[in-house]
């Protein structure tokens, strides 16, 4: 399987929601949160068609044990180019991934929670895009005008690593548009412990397909586990210390 970049972010103390102008923004606060490797890309096609095909990979019960809904047969993804973000992935399928790259690896992989990925995303200063405090016209692979037009709208997902001014200051790319990240978080809870729950889950980031109010750092969604849409992904993280 293709590497994974890592990224370390510190810990410490952060702010997170608070965004009135973004979607569905958590409410303002703080968050005291331990260091962190976070995956500069999300996995891509390429990465998680090793998963598929390896014998000891999809098809292995071991890695869906305990999750409500343990069957299933991946979706075809729709834009199946290797190095873009493999999209059409469920919450179950990405948990079942990162179990058996933990068991390969030998220390933990996992969902970002949602606290951790608005900390990748906006860093200790609040940023509103992971870039800064403003939206920057080709900075992102999102819809700029809102209206499947322009110069810069793509109309699918593009292989990570094209939008480097994208970056956040600590150099994570692709946290506004491409996909949809999936986090272990339940929507209405807020829980991050409990991987047997049906609950929905949150998703943040924005794809291809969403507005300038939808790809900032504090915009929120929440789906069930068991959907796999063609703008949904996700991305890996690590505790410091667990494989350094």
């Amino acid at each position: 399987m293709p590497d994974i970049v890592w990224v370390k972010l510190p810990g410490g103390r952060f702010p997170i929601g608070g965004d009135e102008q973004a979607y569905d923004s958590l409410p303002a606060g703080e968050v005291e949160l331990a260091a962190l490797w976070m995956a500069k890309y999300p996995i891509t096609n390429r990465q998680f068609q090793a998963f598929i095909e390896a014998a000891d990979g999809y098809h292995q019960g071991e890695w869906w044990q305990g999750l409500a809904q343990p069957k299933w047969e991946p979706v075809e993804p729709r834009f199946p180019y290797g190095n873009h973000p493999r999209e059409g992935v469920n919450w179950y399928e990405a948990v079942a991934f990162c179990r058996w790259l933990s068991a390969r690896l030998g220390y933990e992989v996992r969902l970002p929670r949602e606290q951790e990925w608005e900390r990748a995303a906006r860093g200790e200063e609040g940023r509103f895009f992971p870039w800064g405090p403003e939206y920057i016209s080709g900075y992102a692979n999102i819809d700029e005008t809102g209206g499947n037009v322009g110069h810069y709208y793509l109309r699918q997902t593009s292989a990570v690593g094209i939008y480097p001014q994208g970056a956040t200051p600590e150099g994570v790319e692709e946290l506004a548009g491409n996909v949809w990240e999936w986090t272990l978080t339940e929507w209405e809870s807020g829980r991050s412990d409990e991987l047997t729950s049906p609950a929905a889950r949150v998703l943040r980031g924005g794809s291809w397909n969403v507005n300038l109010v939808v790809a900032r750092c504090g915009s929120r969604d929440g789906h069930f586990p068991g959907l796999s849409y063609f703008y949904f992904g996700f991305r890996l993280v690590s505790p410091v210390g667990a494989g350094s």
